[in-house]
């Protein structure tokens, strides 16, 4: 984990994993709180697996925050590209972009109660927006 994520929350009671985010949910019996992804595993994997993995691994009220780039209009769904920028040994990567609204529907369809889903826009107009997403489970009867 970079030196940099572990020094922005010292003192806040978080843990970093470097692992297959489905791998190791389907590995762990945990609960948590919160679990945030930014960037990271929410956008390259399956969402109709990783979110039902999450859920079961959140406790009654659990936070699922999550962040990337928005979706290009008309380009929805699991999409390859070549990291690196084109450069060196190809190697496919796959994300899954969709609107707020679609990712409201596969968060409440994942047991999700509560959502809160939304692109943000850029600072600068002609820059690229962050989709911000928050879902929270029921709580306790």
């Amino acid at each position: 984990m970079p030196p940099r994520a572990r020094a922005r929350c010292a003192g806040l009671p978080a843990e970093f994993h470097r692992a297959d985010a489905t791998a190791f949910l389907a590995g762990t019996e945990r609960r948590r709180n919160a679990v945030v992804s930014r960037f990271g595993a929410v956008w390259f994997h399956d969402p109709r697996r990783l979110l039902p993995l999450v859920r079961d691994r959140l406790g009654p009220g659990g936070l699922l925050a999550f962040s990337h780039a928005p979706a290009l209009p008309g380009c929805y769904g699991p999409q390859g590209t070549h990291s690196g920028g084109l450069r060196g040994r190809p190697l496919a990567v796959r994300r899954w972009s969709y609107t707020p609204r679609r990712w409201t529907g596969l968060l409440r369809a994942a047991g999700f109660e509560r959502v809160d889903a939304a692109v943000l826009p850029a600072p600068d107009p002609a820059g690229l927006g962050t989709l911000m997403v928050r879902a929270w489970l029921p709580a306790a009867p």
